[in-house]
């Protein structure tokens, strides 16, 4: 569905990410960055015909978007759940280097090359036209994770976070389709509250794997009972949001 619309729709989030590139490693424009690459590539997924070329494109995001969270979590991690550690009478932690410096590979004449197809197929004219289909795909893809949010409860870790990347591509496609539903809202509250949940459980993987540091077997059993708080919370957007 290489659309006009499609089009449009890249074109504004390439424009989110260029903003940022000179930014980098400036934490905010590392998070910046995070959100208009999964803005465009849930418009690759929710609105592309998924040919080759939209999957190649998608596949590059995705190591991007990845190497970015790495360095999205390490913030978290610093800023909000270390503090509070420490105010608790937490051991200090030794933590693992980051593997890359955050925005490292954003730099390299790969990504250059990716934005450069990008950029082209934005400014590629088209006749065709698809505000209708955009709104039938985001409405069936709306009922479908209406039926996979009925199960969150008793999914294991990896069904609760695909349901989360998923809900996120849905908030980003309504917004990129420019369709004013109320239910954003409720969506934005969604998402906050699966996305503490989720940062609770990365942050429990990390300190079990600190283990066997006094600090971190402190840690451990704090963030476990933290997660359970959060996972009640996000029972009860899930339940409010269906």
């Amino acid at each position: 569905m290489a659309t006009e619309v499609l089009r449009e729709m890249v074109g504004q989030c390439l424009r989110e990410i260029l903003a940022q590139l000179d930014a980098l490693p400036d934490a905010e424009a590392v998070h910046r960055l995070r959100i208009g690459i999964r803005r465009l590539r849930s418009a690759l997924k929710l609105f592309g015909d998924g040919g080759p070329q939209l999957a190649g494109w998608d596949e590059a995001l995705a190591a991007q978007a990845r190497m970015l969270g790495r360095a999205r979590d390490r913030d978290v991690l610093e800023q909000e759940l270390l503090p509070q550690l420490k105010a608790l009478g937490c051991p200090p932690l030794a933590l693992p280097p980051l593997r890359e410096e955050p925005g490292a590979g954003l730099r390299s004449r790969k990504f250059a090359r990716l934005l450069r197809d990008l950029l082209g197929f934005a400014n590629t004219p088209s006749m065709e036209a698809g505000s209708e289909l955009v709104r039938a795909r985001l409405k069936k893809f709306e009922r479908r994770l209406r039926r996979e949010a009925a199960g969150f409860a008793t999914a294991d870790e990896p069904a609760r976070h695909r349901l989360r990347k998923r809900l996120k591509r849905l908030r980003y496609g309504i917004e990129l389709a420019g369709v004013r539903k109320r239910r954003l809202a409720g969506m934005k509250t969604l998402q906050d509250a699966l996305g503490r949940y989720n940062d609770m459980h990365q942050a429990l993987l990390l300190f079990r794997s600190l283990q066997p540091q006094p600090g971190a077997w402190f840690a451990t059993g704090w963030a476990t009972a933290r997660r359970e708080e959060l996972l009640r919370d996000a029972l009860r957007a899930v339940e409010d949001w269906r």
